[in-house]
């Protein structure tokens, strides 16, 4: 396993088994604060994967079909601004336009939006709600009370405002980094 692996996967080389420097591991296996650095990511990777399980259970009990997680940002834009032009959308919820065109064709799909040309200006495709995705607001909004609950059990809002903090900085960090590599 190498040095890359273990970033990766947020461990250590596995004993026994020999890393890039030829030591069967032993000498690479991080200390406890390393490893919790390095396990960082990975660590988030599997919490957002256990908020994510928790939303699609919601969704289930509510009987909601064809909403993905993926779906949150698109909804709460527009439970909260009403029509947007998929530009904006994109711009709003931090994704790429193809991305964002893909979500709302599946649900389009499932009948809570639908696009159209806007009035105002006709090279503009606008999404809007239908009356079945503007029925959902309510559940929208008991999942996401429950899921900062959930979130917040144990957890002083002092810390959850300093990992906030770091949280932004890595996503800036990582931001630059990828901006760097593209120049």
């Amino acid at each position: 396993m190498t040095s890359a692996d273990r970033t990766l996967h947020g461990g250590a080389a596995r004993p026994g088994k020999a890393d890039a420097a030829g030591n069967g591991g032993r000498s690479a296996t991080p200390a406890p604060a390393d490893a919790e650095r390095i396990g960082f990511v990975s660590s988030l990777s599997r919490t957002l994967a256990a908020a994510n399980g928790f939303i699609l259970q919601q969704l289930a009990r509510c009987g909601l079909q064809g909403i993905a997680t993926s779906h949150g940002d698109i909804l709460s834009k527009l439970f909260a601004d009403g029509p947007v032009s998929m530009q904006e959308l994109a711009s709003a919820i931090g994704r790429d336009p193809s991305t964002v065109t893909s979500l709302v064709r599946k649900l389009a799909a499932a009948g809570y939006v639908e696009t159209g040309k806007s009035a105002a200006d006709r090279r503009v495709t606008e999404v809007r709600l239908t009356a079945a995705g503007r029925r959902l607001e309510g559940d929208f909004t008991r999942i996401s009370a429950e899921l900062q609950a959930v979130q917040m059990q144990g957890i002083d809002p002092q810390d959850l405002a300093v990992t906030c903090r770091t949280l932004r900085q890595m996503r800036d960090n990582f931001t630059e980094a990828t901006e760097q590599e593209k120049r």
